[in-house]
């Protein structure tokens, strides 16, 4: 089971884990351009924290930019022969949101809730994921 602390850990290591995929990928790949694309909208934790209260169009590109991270982490582990590298991208996926945190996500944004930044940080913890 995944705690509320790792959860919000392995969220806060989107950008680093999006960077050693570009880093790692083949230059030009399918792999480094996705990674690379996403690292520019990568939220830090003080990101998704100033989420509460944010408008939903905002609340959604996050969602919509982890989902998508989470998918890269899946493709990425399979791609590299570096144990090392693998290894990073799994273990980031390991407390990693699942998807159906993303619907529930979107639901609650739908339905108003302000304090999307505390919900998706502490989705490890039943009352907010």
């Amino acid at each position: 089971m995944t705690t509320p602390e790792e959860h919000r850990r392995n969220i806060g290591w989107t950008v680093e884990t999006l960077q050693d995929v570009a880093k790692h990928a083949a230059e030009g790949s399918p792999l480094h351009q996705r990674a690379v694309q996403l690292l520019q909208d990568a939220p830090t934790i003080e990101d998704i924290e100033a989420l509460d209260g944010a408008p939903p169009e905002r609340v959604c590109a996050v969602i919509d930019l982890l989902e998508a991270s989470r998918q890269l982490f899946r493709d990425a582990h399979r791609e590299f022969d570096d144990p090392d590298v693998c290894w990073a991208i799994k273990a980031t996926l390991r407390h990693y949101p699942e998807h159906w945190h993303f619907g529930q996500w979107r639901f609650r944004v739908a339905r108003g809730d302000p304090e999307m930044g505390k919900v998706i940080l502490r989705a490890g913890d039943r009352m907010f994921g």
